[in-house]
């Protein structure tokens, strides 16, 4: 239950930290285009973090 929800602070925090990096140069699609892996990922922890806490939840 705990390592959900480190995942998913995790996870919010890569997005939002690759959302300011990629918006903060002002090239627009391209840098988008190049952080899409990194987003990925970060999400990828995000769903990994929310199905540990519901499975969590749902055992107890």
């Amino acid at each position: 239950m705990i390592a959900g929800a480190v995942c998913i602070v995790l996870g919010l925090s890569l997005s939002a930290l690759l959302a300011m990096v990629g918006l903060g140069n002002g090239t627009g699609a391209p840098a988008a285009i190049s952080l899409m892996p990194g987003v990925a990922v970060g999400l990828t922890v995000l769903a990994a973090g929310v199905w540990m806490v519901y499975t969590g939840l749902k055992k107890t």
